[in-house]
């Protein structure tokens, strides 16, 4: 009984006499309702309904269900890129894969942009006038200039939808890059304005050939040349066209066909082969005996050349001409078959030069192009002809071997490799001598497919990055699981800095009196479960992953906060010191040390920035601008570990430094090395006379302690003097020093 049959027995039963007597009668109307009435015995009707069948509507749910899946999986695996905008802001609001792959960003940086930021700064006002019109009068399909993260210019076709967002007004855009058809069509209307059909009519029963005079101008013969005739013109056509070319136009004139079309090549009177495109149409008699053939040559050879270039586009490099990516994967898998069919081994080697950043950064991307091309030349000096050498993208490359596959083959490559790059490369009229950090891997041990093999190589060479860089390092099962590690730590990291879950611990410095004179920022992790960690725990992952300069940003500001909590307690002026990683040195850096200065007013000298020598001579000049920058705005520089790198005393008297921080390992055998206390002295004694200051790391003896004192080092740090203490902790001990120095002595350091 449905619900409408329930509700009238129910209604009838209260009307008193249950449904004795008394019918259900119920007609489908047209649609998913039914007309139902109760009679009673004697005709008369006592109560009506509508009984609805719900299993369309559920049906129906269910595919709006499935329809919203599958579009979403059309978004995110389309093709093209596609992307959802705000209206108002053209801040990107989601991106597919495809957006990524083509424009060159990572997902978090698109999101963090707009619309305008792939735009040239001229179209800014343009694209701004064409939101403002209803949607109905924007066109669809029109070709603007966007910018790949590159730089490098691409023309693509919008089809943009109304679409509303997570609530809010957006826009739904799928973009084509018409880049290449734009250029084909450039090309292909000079190549149209430049050349013209040489026509012909063919006169089939007397074997003659009437030419035009475009073909005389284009294939250089005379009226009168044996290509007037039949014959003439077969022996033109080239002898390895010549059969093909001669049967398919016997066909076309014996078989009744209307048209006939062929692409051969053509000898011209100089001897010179062009390649035509060859298009007659055939004229019979009422018999359907074919008497004429009318048609015209189109000299395609430079369309074909064309053609040709653009496939050689598509499969290899435009900067090095090695084999691009997907040309190298097709490369490695045949090398696969061919290693899988003889019973045989495949190499694959994954170069990533160390360092090539700076080059960009130091010289431009023109010299780091010119380092490319050279890079590029010298690999594939050093392989086989049935090798294959391809550049992965950016300064990375990949090697394919199918000859020198075991232990000591692979050895030997890379050992050429090393010495290729070893000799100076001139760039920018500067020589400069690369290393690389090399993985490598071989088929089938790690893997039986193109895309497995190069993930394993590429996974072999980011240890040996890890292990130091200029290395190489055969790959192993366990840098999976390594890998999968290293993904869930950046997650944390993420987390953990969302969650400011990162501390400062604060080490105080004192002068050879014993009096604090600054404090060292130490970050720390407070992790939730594994209590607080060190920074040897998480910044190198921060550095690889990116994440260093949110983290850096973090530290710089807890440190200047501080200050302002040392002098509303009253305190003297104490420097206080943030160390900074190389990944964060650039012109970010400037502008988060001006914020930051501007926002807590920090007198000048308040704030020192700790640099490593490393970081200063690995992009001398670079550094110099920079840290000019940074002392303008009041803020003193150190550099970190000093004696540990290479300086340059030329560029040491350059740099504006304030202090050199004496490195712990030389500090730890004062007293007991005698080369250790030399090159200490001899710090001292640079530093004095450049009229820089000296700070000893890791004082943790009287001794030492005493030697330093008697040596003439400016100021000391380490655990004999003060451990890191968090702030609070801290702050009784400075307070009680600022009293003791009010009262006229000081304790004993």
């Amino acid at each position: 009984m449905g619900s409408v049959e329930l509700t009238l027995a129910v209604v009838l039963g209260l009307a008193g006499g249950g449904l004795g007597g008394w019918c259900l009668r119920a007609r489908r109307r047209q649609g998913r309702n039914e007309d139902a009435r109760a009679v009673a015995a004697d005709g008369r009707e006592v109560g009506r309904g509508v009984r609805q069948d719900m299993a369309e509507l559920v049906e129906a749910r269910e595919k709006l269900r499935a329809a919203e899946a599958q579009y979403r999986f059309l978004f995110e695996r389309n093709p093209m890129p596609m992307w959802v905008c705000d209206r108002a802001s053209l801040r990107f609001l989601a991106v597919n894969d495809a957006t990524l792959v083509h424009y060159g960003y990572g997902r978090e940086e698109l999101l963090r942009m707009t619309l305008l930021d792939i735009r040239p700064p001229e179209d800014a006002a343009r694209l701004q006038e064409m939101m403002q019109r209803p949607p109905r009068e924007r066109p669809q399909g029109q070709v603007w200039t966007h910018l790949h993260k590159s730089g490098r210019a691409m023309r693509m076709a919008t089809f943009g939808h109304e679409i509303e967002f997570d609530g809010r007004p957006a826009l739904l855009v799928t973009a084509q890059d018409v880049t290449a058809r734009e250029y084909n069509e450039e090309r292909f209307r000079l190549v149209a304005r430049a050349t013209s059909d040489a026509i012909y009519d063919y006169d089939i029963l007397a074997a003659t050939i009437w030419w035009s005079d475009n073909f005389y101008a284009t294939f250089g013969y005379a009226p009168g040349d044996p290509v007037d005739m039949i014959e003439g013109w077969t022996e033109a056509v080239h002898p390895d066209d010549r059969e093909r070319v001669a049967g398919s136009l016997e066909h076309a004139i014996a078989s009744g066909a209307e048209s006939w079309q062929e692409q051969y090549r053509f000898r011209c009177a100089d001897g010179r082969y062009l390649t035509v495109l060859d298009r007659g149409f055939v004229l019979r008699d009422a018999t359907g005996r074919a008497i004429r053939m009318v048609g015209g040559m189109l000299d395609i050879s430079e369309r074909q050349h064309y053609e040709e270039q653009l496939a050689h586009r598509a499969t290899h490099d435009e900067l090095t001409g090695l084999p691009n990516r997907q040309l190298l994967q097709d490369r490695l898998q045949q090398a696969i078959r061919n290693a899988e069919r003889y019973g045989r081994e495949a190499g694959v080697l994954f170069i990533d030069l160390d360092d090539f950043k700076l080059v960009n950064d130091s010289l431009g991307h023109g010299a780091g192009d010119q380092v490319l091309r050279e890079v590029a030349r010298r690999l594939q000096r050093v392989v086989r002809e049935t090798d294959t050498v391809g550049r992965f993208g950016g300064d990375e490359f990949v090697v394919v071997l199918t000859e020198q596959t075991g232990d000591d083959g692979i050895a030997q490559v890379i050992r050429r490799i090393v010495r290729a790059l070893a000799a100076p490369i001139m760039a920018a009229e500067t020589p400069h001598t690369l290393t690389a950090s090399i993985g490598w891997c071989r088929y089938p041990q790690a893997g039986r497919d193109a895309e497995t093999l190069l993930r394993h190589a590429d996974l072999a060479m980011y240890q040996a990055k890890r292990q130091g860089r200029n290395r190489a390092v055969a790959y192993r099962a366990e840098f999976d699981a390594g890998v999968s590690q290293r993904l869930r730590l950046v997650s944390e990291l993420r987390r953990a800095l969302e969650a400011r879950q990162f501390v400062s611990l604060f080490q105080p410095l004192f002068d050879t009196d014993g009096r604090i004179v600054a404090l060292e920022a130490l970050v720390r992790w407070r992790h939730p479960e594994r209590g607080l960690l060190p920074p040897a725990e998480f910044v190198g992952v921060c550095e690889e992953s990116g994440l260093i300069a949110e983290l850096g940003r973090q530290v710089l500001r807890e440190a200047a906060r501080h200050h302002r909590l040392l002098a509303e307690a009253g305190l003297g002026p104490l420097r206080l010191g943030v160390n900074v990683s190389a990944a964060q040195f650039g012109d970010e850096l400037v502008a988060d040390v001006a914020a930051v200065v501007r926002e807590f007013a920090l007198p000048p000298g308040t704030l020192e920035l700790e640099l490593t020598e490393t970081l200063l001579m690995s992009q001398a000049e670079r550094a110099i601008e920079l840290m000019q920058q940074i002392v303008a705005l009041g803020v003193t520089i150190a550099v970190d570990d000093f004696g540990t790198g290479y300086s340059s005393l030329s560029y040491l008297k350059r740099f504006p430094i304030h202090r050199l921080k004496i490195d712990r390992s030389f500090v730890q055998g004062l007293g007991r090395d005698a080369d250790d206390e030399a090159i200490c002295a001899a710090i001292v004694g640079l530093a004095g006379t450049l009229g820089i200051g000296t700070v000893a790391e890791g004082v943790e003896t009287a001794e030492q302690q005493g030697w330093l004192r008697a040596h003439g080092v400016d100021e000391m740090q380490g655990y004999l003097l003060g451990r890191p203490q968090a702030f609070d902790e801290l702050l009784p001990e400075l307070r009680q020093r600022e009293a003791t120095a009010a009262m006229g002595f000081q304790e004993p350091g």
